[in-house]
């Protein structure tokens, strides 16, 4: 065997150690491999296997958190014209870069660099590849809370990738995904409970998949039990996302309905050793999740059910509440804070998105809170943070 083969079989070990990586969810180790088969594909002058290779990379850094690094090589990939690189990734390096800039880029960036890529795919004559833009315009749509229209989207989406034969893909439990949420959001539950079951079904790959599928589950106990909400089965599928989700190495939304999850079956044991504080890259679910904590406890001092902001239930408040003798002046300096961050995290997140969905949020929870506050012969003072840096700075180019 010469030098060149022995290059070669030992660059497919580390892609295959790469890959193994990557959907064990160890995104830093897959990080690391990926960057050390593309030196060694660009020490070969393999330029269509290199540029492969940093799409990876790059993929894998977005999803452990590191955004700034990832943008700038996947940006790399996606705007390479050569004709040995292959469009499969020059194609994904496009999508993964709507995808980071989804939680970072102003909606209009996010609806041109659709549009720019859907053109593209025209003009390499593969327009079959369109399911990943379609659901990415239903990630868009949901964030601006357009939820009949973010799930028709994911739906196409959905049915487009079964009938594409060639190209890249989001596995199928991010259909599922996307497509549940809406559902749940639109307080649709005959077909949230339709698409929970056949999720269900699915092949599971990843340990990602299986913390997807968690979440399919228990967002449908939560629209489906509202006023008799079964806590133990709840508790029980939450922990279970929960344990998935502290083997991974990467950054992950769901950690905040995993939480929320823990949080309405009163499990507050599991919900302090989840990895949210680390979850930087989405500023806005991160400040919502950390003002609903702040209201539950408050309901648990005053011996309350738990409540679930997202579908305000329960919607009502007893007639009457313990005394603010129950209630430390500490806590309530902490849920305080906790809902001026939300508010202001909301003003930017309504201004990126061009919405208005994010404020109505951070307005229902403060109006809860101020409501058992009053309730206990206390007063709520919210006042919006003056300073709220954006995690990524996206250069005009």
């Amino acid at each position: 065997m010469n030098s060149s083969t022995n290059e070669t079989v030992a660059t497919e070990v580390i892609l295959k150690a790469a890959r193994s990586a990557y959907c064990w969810g160890k995104q830093t180790d897959a990080a690391r491999l990926y960057r050390e088969a593309a030196g060694r594909h660009q020490e070969n002058k393999r330029i269509g296997e290199e540029m492969d290779a940093r799409r990876w990379l790059g993929n894998s850094l977005m999803w452990s958190g590191e955004h700034n690094e990832a943008l700038k090589l996947l940006m790399e990939v996606a705007s390479c014209g050569r004709a040995d690189v292959e469009p499969d990734s020059v194609y994904g390096a496009k999508t993964d870069c709507i995808m980071l800039l989804l939680h970072h880029a102003p909606a209009a960036t996010c609806r041109a660099l659709i549009d720019e890529t859907h053109t593209w795919l025209e003009r390499i004559g593969k327009p079959q590849w369109r399911h990943r833009l379609d659901l990415l315009g239903s990630i868009l749509l949901f964030r601006q809370g357009k939820h009949p229209a973010a799930v028709a989207a994911a739906m196409q989406a959905h049915r487009l990738v079964h009938a594409a034969v060639d190209g890249p893909r989001y596995v199928e439990t991010a259909y599922f995904k996307w497509i549940t949420r809406s559902l749940f959001y639109g307080r649709q539950e005959i077909s949230l409970l339709e698409y929970a079951q056949r999720a269900e079904a699915q092949f599971v790959v990843m340990h990602s998949d299986r913390m997807r599928l968690s979440c399919i589950r228990l967002l449908n106990a939560r629209l489906r039990r509202t006023g008799e909400r079964d806590a133990i089965g709840v508790a029980e599928e939450a922990r279970a996302a929960a344990d998935v989700v502290c083997q991974l190495d990467r950054t992950c939304d769901e950690v905040f309905e995993i939480g929320c999850a823990l949080m309405l079956a009163g499990d507050w044991n599991t919900l302090d050793n989840l990895p949210v504080e680390q979850i930087t890259v989405f500023p806005f679910e991160r400040a919502k999740f950390a003002a609903d904590r702040e209201i539950n406890l408050l309901r648990r001092n005053l011996k309350l059910p738990m409540w679930d902001a997202e579908l305000n239930w329960p919607p009502e408040l007893p007639a009457t509440l313990p005394s603010a003798a129950s209630i430390n002046s500490s806590d309530l300096d902490k849920l305080e804070s906790a809902l001026s961050n939300l508010a202001t995290a909301a003003q930017l997140e309504d201004q990126r998105l061009e919405t208005t969905i994010c404020s109505e949020a951070a307005q229902l929870r403060t109006r809860h809170a101020q409501a058992l506050l009053r309730a206990s012969g206390l007063e709520l003072q919210i006042n919006p943070l003056r300073h709220f840096p954006p995690n990524l700075q996206i250069s005009n180019g």
